[in-house]
């Protein structure tokens, strides 16, 4: 099996980002409550936050989903990144990719790792790192520290230029074995997400947005 491998979608939609922020702060508070006030107060002094139209057409190019010709939705307010199945391989060098172009254009983001297991092994290292710590508005580091599968994680970015929250899963189930089958078209919407429902701007948006709601096989234990 590949337990590497990982169900991963997200949005650059500031609306949805700041959706995914408020349903993920909770899970951030109750691991690092200074942390997470420090994030928080960062926020309220970041501005107003966008998208520009460039950078999301650069992210999308950079999705590993494309190069699979997977239809695209279209339309100039297409903030999606599709829901697909990519390993380590991929996803690793996209958010390199996506971490060189906030530092070359000077975004001055926030930024936040999490994961239910270790966030640390998804940071860059070396020269980047430093990079990234000298140009951030704030970068902030959130793991659970769970050794038990399947493992979820998140990147989530916040600019005046480029906003974006990237979501993965394991591919992993309870026999202990890789599984696609449970992200069918049908399967995605068990996973339960960062849609408040009463949106429907929210839910067109968030189309190709996998639902998810961290922790959630907690509560049927």
């Amino acid at each position: 099996m590949n337990i590497d491998e990982y169900m991963c979608s997200g949005s650059m939609d500031p609306k949805i980002v700041l959706q995914a922020f408020k349903r993920l702060l909770p899970v951030w508070q109750s691991k690092d409550l200074t942390e997470s006030n420090r994030l928080e107060d960062a926020r309220v002094n970041l501005g107003t936050l966008s998208s520009l139209d460039t950078h999301v057409q650069t992210i999308r190019s950079l999705w590993p989903v494309n190069k699979t010709g997977a239809e695209l939705l279209t339309g100039d307010y297409d903030y999606s990144l599709p829901l697909c199945s990519v390993g380590h391989s991929l996803f690793l060098p996209f958010l390199r990719s996506v971490e060189q172009l906030m530092i070359d254009e000077r975004l001055s983001p926030i930024l936040v790792y999490w994961s239910r297991q270790t966030a640390a092994r998804f940071l860059p290292s070396g020269q980047r790192f430093r990079e990234l710590m000298r140009d951030a508005f704030c970068l902030s580091i959130f793991s659970e520290d769970r050794e038990d599968p399947p493992d979820e994680w998140c990147f989530l970015v916040e600019s005046r230029g480029l906003c974006l929250i990237l979501y993965g899963q394991q591919n992993y189930n309870h026999s202990g074995r890789s599984d696609h089958s449970s992200y069918s078209a049908g399967g995605a919407a068990d996973i339960k997400l960062f849609s408040d429902g009463g949106d429907d701007d929210f839910a067109e948006q968030n189309e190709h947005f996998p639902p998810f709601e961290p922790g959630s096989e907690d509560k049927e234990r």
